[in-house]
């Protein structure tokens, strides 16, 4: 069948739509993939949902004005002013106060400290970064996942210095620093002791003294969590053996030999040491960088900083980010039994009834549930399994499996002998219109169906999330939806993504959220109204705290939801409606615009967020979706700048 989308109601947000040749050049470069986000971000320490991106943004603008030049303690007698901007908390300490948080919860369920150890070369900035991060951890931040405040001490690996005298007795003054002139097994007696929840008297280095100052620093039991921070924190060989282990999380900073070195010898200066004594020192300084980058490997985050940054005003945003990342189980699950190789053509101008030449081919993966397992994988990766049927003995099958597995995504895969269906999009940059070819689906057998339900089901009940989306190739049954839908248990939140063939999964009244646009609906409830469709489908099909998700033309979507009335009875209930206004937009290709907004509720009312909150960033993935070639792909930062337009 083919369909000219751009006059279709089906499509999110698109009569507003031009495709402009400037757009498309724009829209063909992927700004950040999906590997850049796992393997670049803190949010790969992550072991719960990380909170959406807007709710993260605000706080990190709230937090940042309430830190304007904080006071931090380099030492006993240092002290510094520093301010943390918005996208500093953003990339960097919010995610790492989650990840911290997380291990905290982990360790006080097993009675015992957490226990963060921050490693690098010497001038690394170590320090103050441990001593930012302590005041992020001890105040409270209004975004999910971080709001808790936490009472935090710092430890410097400096403190167990071997005294001067001790070093002058064994080596050359210039040595010190060195992993022989530290008193490791102290540090390891007392870190294992601050672990097991004991109050602790530790030492602080002194660099006016240049020297150990013994129990300078009480950790009493008000502090659960310690940061302890140093060049060989993650040395695993002689005195230093097991000392990583005690860590519950492990950052590395990275610096290069020469910047440390440069960096030692302003600190030198300023401490009032000789010229001849910081040259003496510094091969050693060298030495002691290249022993703790030989340890970076063994950090479960190595982070290397923007450059840019001053003495007095070091930068915080991230240049590069490499996390050791654990098995995490996805906790979402999109159903789409319908997926599509799917093929884009660019035109510059398409004339019916003659030979067209594509200026352009892109291939990529189509079907709603697809679509929405790569959006949802975009806000969180790793955060999603896809369960669909794909054709074993032709290339589109095979495609579509290395293509969403090279993003990340798991997959439940039913290999079936029928082929897997075509979507071709054809996009013509002289008229701005887009019409989509699309291949019938091949039957799938009853065997298959079974098969697929036997992997299906198991998996749902597992996850905090489902979404179950589009239409069923032959052979499949609305009973397939229906049953999954009565399998879940009630702390699995559902959305439902459809339209035909969805009135028995509608009426096990489990739908937590029902995903529409205006036309479908009309079609669904037989009415010629939309809002009084809309309080029928309330009222015949969803839970009193269910809601209705609506796509309405092109500037504009609706959410109707029940909102108890009061009364002595409290049974009674009225519909709010709330109306969402969507900024126009220049757009690339509308495909898989609505399944991203799909994806987008998912993640939100799973994390808890208000539906209307939910919708508006929905919205704005949606939105952002429309600006790139690739369906259901987008910008997490456009995604911000979006949100703030929508208004409701």
């Amino acid at each position: 069948r083919a369909k000219n989308v751009s006059s279709s109601g089906s499509a999110l947000l698109l009569s507003c739509f031009t495709i402009l040749q400037g757009t498309l050049s724009q829209a063909l470069v992927n700004p950040m993939s999906d590997t850049f986000l796992a393997r670049n971000s803190l949010r790969g320490l992550l072991r719960q949902p990380p909170p959406l991106p807007f709710d993260a943004y605000r706080a990190a603008q709230a937090i940042s004005t309430r830190l304007e030049e904080a006071e931090i303690c380099l030492d006993r007698n240092r002290k510094q002013r520093v301010s943390v901007s918005a996208e500093e908390l953003l990339e960097t300490f919010l995610p790492l106060k989650q990840a911290i948080l997380e291990r905290y919860r982990e360790a006080a369920r097993e009675g015992r400290r957490c226990i963060v150890g921050i490693a690098g070369p010497p001038a690394a900035g170590k320090s103050s970064f441990a001593q930012l991060l302590k005041i992020i951890c001890e105040t409270s931040i209004p975004c999910k996942s971080a709001d808790l405040s936490l009472k935090t001490a710092v430890l410097g690996m400096d403190g167990y210095h071997m005294s001067n005298d001790q070093v002058a007795s064994r080596f050359r003054p210039s040595m010190k620093g060195l992993p022989s002139t530290f008193l490791a097994r102290d540090l390891k007696r007392d870190l294992n002791e601050l672990r097991n929840f004991n109050e602790v008297l530790c030492p602080e280095y002194d660099r006016a003294l240049h020297e150990p100052v013994q129990d300078a620093i009480s950790v009493t039991k008000e502090y659960p969590i310690v940061i302890a921070e140093g060049n060989y924190l993650l040395l695993d060989e002689d005195e230093w053996s097991g000392l990583k282990d005690v860590f519950d999380l492990k950052v590395f900073l990275h610096c290069s030999a020469d910047t440390s070195c440069s960096r030692v010898t302003r600190r030198k200066s300023q401490n009032g040491v000789s010229m001849a004594e910081i040259e003496d020192a510094i091969p050693f300084v060298r030495q002691m960088a290249g022993i703790a980058e030989g340890t970076a490997a063994n950090a479960d985050a190595r982070i290397t900083f923007a450059e840019g940054g001053t003495p007095a005003k070091p930068s915080y945003l991230l240049k590069n980010v490499e996390v050791k990342q654990g098995e995490r189980e996805p906790y979402l699950l999109a159903v789409g039994l319908n997926p599509a190789f799917q093929k884009t053509l660019v035109f510059d101008d398409i004339k019916f009834g003659d030979v067209n030449r594509a200026q352009k081919v892109y291939r990529s993966v189509g079907g709603k549930g697809q679509h929405v397992a790569i959006a949802a994988n975009r806000i969180d990766v790793g955060s999603i399994c896809v369960a669909h049927f794909l054709g074993e003995e032709q290339e589109q099958g095979k495609f579509i499996h290395n293509h969403l597995g090279g993003r990340g995504i798991d997959q439940l895969v039913q290999w079936v002998p029928s082929s897997t269906r075509t979507c071709t999009t054809l996009l013509d940059l002289k008229t701005g219109k887009m019409t989509e070819l699309i291949e019938p689906s091949d039957q799938i057998s009853h065997d298959d169906v079974k098969a697929m339900m036997e992997k299906i089901v198991p998996a749902a009940v597992g996850c905090r999330g489902v979404a179950l989306c589009g239409t069923f190739p032959p052979g499949v049954t609305e009973e397939v939806y229906a049953t999954l839908a009565r399998s879940l248990p009630s702390t699995c939140k559902l959305v439902l993504d459809g339209w035909k063939g969805v009135n028995a999964t509608l009426e096990t009244r489990r739908v937590d959220v029902l995903k529409i646009n205006s036309d479908e609906l009309l079609w669904l409830m037989g009415g010629k109204d939309l809002d009084a469709a809309a309080k029928d489908c309330l009222d015949r099909y969803l839970s009193p705290h269910a809601a209705l998700a609506i796509t309405s033309g092109s500037s504009s979507a609706l959410l109707y939801r029940k909102e108890a009335a009061g009364g002595a009875d409290q049974q009674s209930s009225a519909v709010v409606v709330t109306e969402f206004k969507i900024p126009k937009l220049n757009a690339v290709n509308p495909i898989g615009a609505g399944d991203t907004c799909t994806a987008g509720l998912l993640h939100g009312i799973v994390q808890g967020y208000p539906v209307e909150e939910a919708f508006a960033y929905a919205l704005a993935c949606a939105s952002a979706s429309c600006l790139l070639v690739e369906g259901a792909n987008f910008d997490i930062g456009e995604t911000l700048r979006l949100y703030e337009s929508i208004s409701y």
